[in-house]
């Protein structure tokens, strides 16, 4: 379903953000997703895993943007939707990290955690 038709059809990267595998590497698990809500619960999911920076953060002192090995695995969808992989994401950063201009930094990986994710609290 994820790879066949959401991925093919809809192109919004920001599916990974909402179907995980309920390992700790992924955003932690939600309520359900609501047809009326959907675009508000995606924008916070998303701000919500990229505010975690024990996966994702930005070092601006040594210009280098750790990220989930999620955004290894799937840059293409983002980098379809924005141009590049950063530009996807910048929306979505902790205010302190929006405001940095990542152009000429270099992503490196964190390790993905694939121990039980827990629902969000």
């Amino acid at each position: 379903m994820e790879h066949k038709v959401l991925r093919v059809d809809y192109a919004e990267p920001r599916i990974h953000f909402a179907l995980v595998c309920a390992a700790k590497g992924c955003p932690p698990l939600r309520e359900a997703f609501v047809g009326t809500r959907h675009e508000e619960q995606l924008v916070d999911q998303a701000k919500q895993f990229l505010s975690e920076s024990t996966t994702n953060r930005v070092d601006a002192a040594n210009r280098t943007v750790y990220l989930s090995p999620i955004f290894k695995w799937y840059a293409g969808d983002f980098e379809k939707k924005s141009g590049s992989l950063l530009a996807a994401l910048k929306p979505y950063w902790p205010e302190e990290e929006a405001r940095i201009d990542t152009d000429g930094f270099q992503i490196s990986y964190t390790d993905y955690d694939w121990s039980l994710n827990e629902p969000a609290k």
